[in-house]
């Protein structure tokens, strides 16, 4: 994690190159579905289905947003 002071930064950083890659996603997408509609749906369902298992699995990600409880062990 970004310490607070470049919190920030980090959030500018992260939106830049979201909104960077929005042009690139959508020339991959389109190539994609001109070869097949079909198999680029499948790809895609597969792919969010995978990230979700996967974050499941990283106990960082799976318990962001919960409020540590007073006196325990930091959560890594």
């Amino acid at each position: 994690m970004a310490a607070l002071e470049l919190s920030g930064r980090v959030t500018s950083q992260l939106i830049t190159r979201s909104v960077g890659f929005v042009p690139v996603s959508m020339f991959v997408a389109d190539a994609a579905m001109q070869v097949s509609l079909d198999a680029t749906m499948i790809v895609a369902g597969c792919g969010f289905a995978l990230l979700a298992g996967g974050s499941l699995l990283s106990p960082p990600v799976r318990n962001l947003g919960l409020e540590p409880v007073a006196g325990s062990a930091s959560v890594a």
